[in-house]
């Protein structure tokens, strides 16, 4: 049998994406409860500033790509004289 023909029972999309927006505690671990919702809740704030990272790399991809036109305007005009 090849493996791509092997019966799989692949998870349903809604309860994985359900898993992902509200994590379970580990049944057996070596974290208490209050613990594992500290390391969560940081993790959490670790990710808010990320994304705010993201919009601050936006913002400088939106100048450059500003500045890089300005460059090919004033090249076309230097050209053309």
């Amino acid at each position: 049998m090849l493996w791509w023909s092997l019966p799989v029972d692949p998870p349903d999309r809604a309860e994985k994406a359900a898993d992902r927006r509200h994590p379970r505690p580990p049944h057996s671990s070596a974290y208490t409860r209050r613990q594992w919702q500290e390391g969560l809740d940081r993790r959490r704030k670790d990710i808010a500033d990320l994304v705010d990272v993201a919009g601050d790399l936006a913002a400088v991809d939106d100048q450059v790509a500003q500045v890089d036109r300005r460059v090919t305007e004033l090249l076309a005009m230097a050209s053309s004289r």
